[in-house]
Protein backbone atom coordinates (compact mmCIF):
# COMPACT_ATOMS: atom_id res chain seq x y z
CA UNK A 1 0.00 0.00 0.00
CA UNK A 2 2.79 2.29 0.82
CA UNK A 3 4.50 1.42 -2.65
CA UNK A 4 0.93 2.48 -4.50
CA UNK A 5 0.58 5.85 -2.50
CA UNK A 6 4.80 6.69 -2.78
CA UNK A 7 4.19 5.99 -6.62
CA UNK A 8 0.86 8.33 -7.17
CA UNK A 9 2.50 10.81 -5.06
CA UNK A 10 5.74 10.88 -7.14
CA UNK A 11 2.74 10.63 -10.42
CA UNK A 12 1.21 14.17 -8.68
CA UNK A 13 4.25 15.73 -8.20
CA UNK A 14 5.93 15.11 -11.85
CA UNK A 15 2.31 15.82 -13.60
CA UNK A 16 2.42 19.36 -11.56
CA UNK A 17 5.99 20.19 -11.95
CA UNK A 18 4.92 19.34 -15.95
CA UNK A 19 1.83 21.60 -16.51
CA UNK A 20 3.51 24.42 -14.45
CA UNK A 21 5.65 25.73 -17.06
CA UNK A 22 5.88 29.16 -17.80
CA UNK A 23 4.41 29.96 -20.84
CA UNK A 24 5.17 32.87 -22.98
CA UNK A 25 7.80 34.36 -20.32
CA UNK A 26 9.79 37.11 -21.02
CA UNK A 27 13.09 38.05 -19.74
CA UNK A 28 15.80 41.03 -21.22
CA UNK A 29 18.70 40.14 -22.44
CA UNK A 30 21.73 41.80 -22.12
CA UNK A 31 23.03 40.58 -25.16
CA UNK A 32 20.46 42.35 -27.33
CA UNK A 33 19.23 44.86 -24.97
CA UNK A 34 15.90 43.98 -25.20
CA UNK A 35 13.11 41.82 -23.89
CA UNK A 36 12.97 38.85 -25.77
CA UNK A 37 10.04 35.29 -25.32
CA UNK A 38 12.33 32.65 -23.86
CA UNK A 39 11.02 29.19 -23.64
CA UNK A 40 7.59 27.66 -24.35
CA UNK A 41 5.34 29.88 -26.09
CA UNK A 42 1.93 30.05 -27.86
CA UNK A 43 0.82 32.53 -30.68
CA UNK A 44 -0.85 34.78 -27.62
CA UNK A 45 2.56 35.82 -27.03
CA UNK A 46 2.92 37.41 -30.52
CA UNK A 47 0.08 40.09 -29.26
CA UNK A 48 2.54 41.49 -26.70
CA UNK A 49 3.48 44.78 -27.52
CA UNK A 50 7.48 44.04 -27.72
CA UNK A 51 6.65 41.61 -31.07
CA UNK A 52 3.09 42.83 -32.33
CA UNK A 53 4.28 45.05 -34.66
CA UNK A 54 6.82 43.02 -36.99
CA UNK A 55 4.78 39.97 -35.98
CA UNK A 56 1.40 41.39 -37.65
CA UNK A 57 3.08 43.47 -40.33
CA UNK A 58 5.31 40.24 -41.24
CA UNK A 59 1.46 37.96 -41.27
CA UNK A 60 -0.45 40.77 -43.18
CA UNK A 61 2.34 41.47 -45.66
CA UNK A 62 3.21 38.12 -46.75
CA UNK A 63 0.97 36.40 -49.89
CA UNK A 64 1.88 33.10 -50.32
CA UNK A 65 1.33 31.19 -53.79
CA UNK A 66 -2.15 30.34 -53.80
CA UNK A 67 -1.53 27.73 -55.99
CA UNK A 68 0.40 25.66 -53.66
CA UNK A 69 -1.54 26.80 -50.72
CA UNK A 70 -4.36 25.03 -51.93
CA UNK A 71 -2.26 21.22 -52.95
CA UNK A 72 -0.77 22.05 -49.09
CA UNK A 73 -5.03 22.44 -48.08
CA UNK A 74 -5.82 19.19 -49.71
CA UNK A 75 -2.77 16.94 -47.78
CA UNK A 76 -4.26 15.38 -44.39
CA UNK A 77 -3.29 17.26 -41.18
CA UNK A 78 -4.01 13.96 -39.18
CA UNK A 79 -0.58 13.11 -37.08
CA UNK A 80 1.34 15.81 -38.55
CA UNK A 81 2.48 18.33 -36.32
CA UNK A 82 5.40 21.20 -36.52
CA UNK A 83 7.93 22.42 -33.98
CA UNK A 84 9.46 26.03 -34.71
CA UNK A 85 12.33 27.10 -32.62
CA UNK A 86 13.02 30.85 -33.09
CA UNK A 87 14.59 33.87 -32.06
CA UNK A 88 12.56 36.82 -31.42
CA UNK A 89 15.54 38.72 -30.86
CA UNK A 90 16.84 37.31 -34.53
CA UNK A 91 15.27 38.84 -37.82
CA UNK A 92 15.61 35.84 -39.74
CA UNK A 93 12.60 34.34 -37.33
CA UNK A 94 10.98 37.85 -37.55
CA UNK A 95 10.66 37.29 -41.44
CA UNK A 96 9.85 33.91 -41.21
CA UNK A 97 7.72 33.03 -38.42
CA UNK A 98 4.90 35.12 -39.14
CA UNK A 99 4.79 34.24 -42.84
CA UNK A 100 4.56 30.78 -41.40
CA UNK A 101 1.58 31.44 -39.32
CA UNK A 102 0.18 33.01 -42.47
CA UNK A 103 0.28 29.57 -44.31
CA UNK A 104 -0.66 27.24 -41.30
CA UNK A 105 -3.45 28.99 -41.61
CA UNK A 106 -4.89 29.25 -44.65
CA UNK A 107 -3.86 25.70 -45.07
CA UNK A 108 -5.84 24.64 -41.89
CA UNK A 109 -3.36 23.50 -39.03
CA UNK A 110 -4.50 23.99 -35.72
CA UNK A 111 -2.34 25.85 -32.85
CA UNK A 112 -2.47 22.35 -30.55
CA UNK A 113 0.14 21.16 -33.68
CA UNK A 114 2.12 23.67 -33.39
CA UNK A 115 5.19 23.52 -30.92
CA UNK A 116 6.55 26.71 -30.41
CA UNK A 117 9.81 27.66 -28.65
CA UNK A 118 12.03 30.57 -27.97
CA UNK A 119 15.67 30.43 -27.74
CA UNK A 120 18.18 32.84 -26.18
CA UNK A 121 21.08 34.55 -28.22
CA UNK A 122 22.79 31.22 -27.68
CA UNK A 123 19.99 29.04 -29.04
CA UNK A 124 19.47 27.37 -25.56
CA UNK A 125 16.31 27.69 -22.91
CA UNK A 126 17.40 28.09 -19.47
CA UNK A 127 16.65 25.26 -17.35
CA UNK A 128 15.19 23.28 -20.35
CA UNK A 129 17.35 20.30 -22.67
CA UNK A 130 16.24 21.20 -26.15
CA UNK A 131 19.18 19.28 -27.50
CA UNK A 132 16.94 16.56 -29.17
CA UNK A 133 16.59 19.09 -32.26
CA UNK A 134 19.54 19.63 -32.89
CA UNK A 135 19.13 23.90 -33.43
CA UNK A 136 22.12 25.40 -35.33
CA UNK A 137 20.56 28.51 -36.85
CA UNK A 138 17.13 29.80 -36.01
CA UNK A 139 14.77 29.64 -37.15
CA UNK A 140 14.03 26.05 -37.49
CA UNK A 141 10.99 24.73 -38.58
CA UNK A 142 11.08 20.93 -38.00
CA UNK A 143 7.86 19.36 -39.77
CA UNK A 144 6.82 15.69 -37.77
CA UNK A 145 4.28 13.02 -39.05
CA UNK A 146 3.52 10.11 -36.64
CA UNK A 147 5.94 11.60 -34.39
CA UNK A 148 8.93 11.09 -36.56
CA UNK A 149 10.90 14.20 -38.16
CA UNK A 150 10.33 14.42 -41.88
CA UNK A 151 12.01 17.43 -43.25
CA UNK A 152 13.18 20.78 -41.36
CA UNK A 153 13.54 24.33 -42.60
CA UNK A 154 16.46 25.87 -41.12
CA UNK A 155 16.95 30.24 -41.17
CA UNK A 156 15.59 30.63 -44.81
CA UNK A 157 13.75 28.47 -47.29
CA UNK A 158 15.22 27.47 -50.35
CA UNK A 159 11.92 28.44 -52.43
CA UNK A 160 9.51 29.66 -50.04
CA UNK A 161 7.85 28.44 -47.20
CA UNK A 162 5.05 27.16 -48.70
CA UNK A 163 7.06 25.21 -51.62
CA UNK A 164 9.52 24.17 -48.75
CA UNK A 165 6.84 22.42 -46.83
CA UNK A 166 4.87 21.04 -49.55
CA UNK A 167 8.32 19.55 -50.98
CA UNK A 168 8.68 18.23 -47.17
CA UNK A 169 5.14 16.67 -46.81
CA UNK A 170 4.73 14.97 -50.41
Amino acid sequence: MKTIFSVLLSFIFLTTIANSQEINKTVFSEATNSVILIGHCNRDAFVMPEFQTWFDEGYENYVPEQKTIHILSEISKNNLNIVVVMGTWCSDSRREVPRLYRILDEIGFTEDQIELINVNRVKLVPGEDISKFDIEKVPTIIVYKNNKETGRITESPKKSLEEDLLRILK
